[in-house]
């Protein structure tokens, strides 16, 4: 790596203050990041997800491959650019499929692909209601995860064992009758991967930390049943999805540098009392203005800046590098960090490529890795000339005739528009871009042509 990178990435940790991690071989991530996919963009842009979304003030969170990720395309041009970023797999949010057919779209597509660019995948189980999976149904959804995910080749494995990260270890201990009930779900869920032939089953609790609740933690009552709660459940590490309440809460924009300072502050306490291993995450950002979300009744927001979300990220592969105690495999495997999250958009949180910000939070996040981030490539698209009819494109850059073919970054999602000339009519497309209306779309993963057919 040159030393001009080496520099930046240093740099980096200035801006949030924290650890220094070591910076690996050009090529080669620090740290084995997890980002966390929210899997809720499937559905028509009528759905609830696309609230304050899709026109005004945060359209421009609009991703590059557009708004919805239906379709094996989208999440293919995802995993490349999250290789690119350095991103080791995708933690998908899952949730019982019973109750929103739209959540699980997403991961149910990665499965279809036969190449996923490097990119691993994981389930983050989401049980808060009313997606929480009842001790009566829990045997069955333990053998429905082993067989349709665990078994995968690309499912991440921590020492051998596929790895499950659990949303909310108090809901989970509400939902298994107590700390019993939970040891008892664990046991059969890894029995049950033991009889497939797997070792078991590596399973992270999530635990929510809050301003009110960090001094209590491991034995806190409400959050963690008290001292024969938590630190007597058989999980093998921690971590949380989120931490909004880190600082008290108060209307307005908040700086993000004060939430990773009050975050790695909770790092070490972590690192001082908990009776697991702690998988530290990274929350990459907090506006949930187009959902008007108020937690503890207040909407807030904060500032951020790439370099801010790759500078925390490097601090948390330098945390555990330097909290050997904590990682959930030895060195000299690379340290896991989770980030949260890669398209939390009405949330605010994401680091995937937008039409606002562009690749720059992709960008920062490789560079926190001690990566040299480089643009996606190009592929051609090519129009089929008319004498008829005018085809044009958003993005900008076709205009044919007299301009038939031009090039774009590889997975944007490409428009075009045809408008016939007098006398004629569109009747259909052909090639990249089919159907029968004046503008038809496409995810653009390699060079491509289409052709609109025009008749009198």
């Amino acid at each position: 790596m040159g030393r001009a990178v080496a520099a930046l990435v240093g740099a980096l940790s200035l801006l949030v203050g924290g650890a220094a991690g070591s910076v690996p071989a050009s090529g080669i991530p620090s740290g084995r990041v997890g980002a966390i996919y929210f899997d809720g963009w499937a559905c028509p842009l009528s759905n609830f997800h696309f609230k304050g979304l899709v026109s005004g003030k945060f359209s421009g969170r609009r991703p590059l491959s557009g708004w919805r990720d239906a379709t094996p395309e989208a999440m293919e041009a995802q995993l490349r650019w999250a290789h690119d970023d350095g991103i080791g797999f995708f933690l998908f949010d899952w949730y019982r499929e019973d109750v929103d057919p739209c959540l699980n779209v997403a991961h149910d597509n990665y499965l279809k692909l036969a190449d996923h660019a490097g990119v691993d995948f994981a389930l983050l189980y989401v049980n808060h209601d009313p997606f929480g999976v009842s001790p009566a149904e829990w045997p069955a959804m333990a053998e429905h995860w082993i067989t349709n995910n665990f078994l995968n080749p690309d499912y991440v494995r921590v020492g051998g064992k596929p790895l499950l990260v659990i949303f909310d270890t108090t809901l989970f201990r509400q939902q298994q009758g107590g700390t019993a009930g939970v040891n008892a779900a664990l046991a059969t869920l890894r029995d049950k991967a033991k009889a497939h032939g797997l070792p078991g089953v590596f399973v992270i609790g999530g635990r929510y930390t809050d301003y009110f609740n960090s001094s209590c933690f491991p034995t806190c009552q409400d959050t963690d049943g008290g001292p024969t709660g938590l630190s007597q459940e058989h999980y093998d590490a921690l971590t949380e999805y989120a931490y909004t309440g880190v600082l008290p809460p108060v209307d307005g924009p908040r700086p993000y540098r004060d939430f990773v300072a009050a975050k790695e502050l909770n790092w070490e306490q972590f690192a001082q009392r908990s009776p697991f291993p702690y998988v530290p995450s990274v929350m990459d950002g907090w506006d949930p203005r187009p959902w008007d979300e108020r937690p503890y009744g207040h909407l807030f927001w904060l500032t951020r800046q790439p370099a801010q979300i790759g500078g925390f990220l490097h601090d948390a592969v330098g945390w555990v590098d330097s909290h050997p105690s904590m990682r959930i495999e030895p060195a000299p495997t690379r340290p896991v960090v989770l980030l949260e999250a890669w398209n939390e958009l009405g949330e605010g949180g994401y680091v995937m490529p937008t039409d606002g910000d562009g690749w720059a939070y992709g960008k920062a996040v490789a560079t926190g890795l001690g990566l040299t981030w480089e643009p996606p490539p190009r592929h051609e698209v090519t129009v089929g000339f008319s004498r008829r009819g005018v085809v044009t494109s958003t993005p900008s850059g076709l205009r044919c005739p007299p301009r038939c073919r031009t090039s774009f970054a590889e997975g944007r999602m490409i428009v075009l528009h045809a408008l016939a000339k007098r006398g004629f009519t569109l009747r259909g497309w052909t090639g990249a871009c089919k159907g029968f209306r004046h503008a038809c779309s496409f995810i653009l993963l390699q060079d491509a042509t289409a052709r609109a057919l025009f008749r009198r």
